[in-house]
């Protein structure tokens, strides 16, 4: 895929930096951006806008496999809503995590200023930015305030 506008590169940072500074404290795992590619089980290959994968699923990964599209799931995913996406292709990528491994998926919608929070085996939960949301028992202790991360991104 092309590289995105420069308003989704600056957006898609401020939401991968609250997820490092989280994992910074935390030191559970390791946060990837949209550069980070993963071979899920099902052979599909996927690079989410933010990921973060906790130590216990890296521990099965080699060295080697890290260096390229690695066989592991991600414990959590953030994917944006970008200018060229459509809501109905990122419901489906989280869908696809979900069956895969992921334990929590955020897919964030700009323009509607909705969060669609995901979790296996329960329906979607549209979220206002303004509702702080926080990592559950996947990233324990994590809190975002969508509305205030993305603004930071226009200062």
């Amino acid at each position: 895929m092309p590289p995105t506008g420069l308003e989704s590169s600056f957006r898609n940072n401020e939401l991968s930096a609250d997820v490092t500074n989280w994992n910074r404290k935390t030191r559970l795992g390791r946060v990837s951006d949209s550069n980070g590619g993963y071979t899920l089980p099902d052979t599909s290959m996927k690079a989410p806008d933010v990921a973060w994968v906790s130590h216990e699923r890296l521990a099965t990964v080699s060295p080697d496999d890290l260096k390229r599209f690695a066989h592991v799931c991600p414990d959590f995913v953030i994917e944006l809503l970008l200018e060229n996406d459509t809501l109905g292709e990122l419901q489906e990528k989280i869908e696809k995590y979900l069956k895969n491994g992921v334990r929590l998926g955020w897919l964030i919608d700009p323009k509607t200023r909705l969060t669609h929070m995901y979790r296996p085996g329960r329906e979607p939960e549209a979220l206002r930015f303004e509702t702080p949301l926080n990592g559950e028992d996947v990233l324990p202790g994590f809190e975002m305030n969508v509305a205030q991360t993305l603004e930071n991104s226009q200062t």
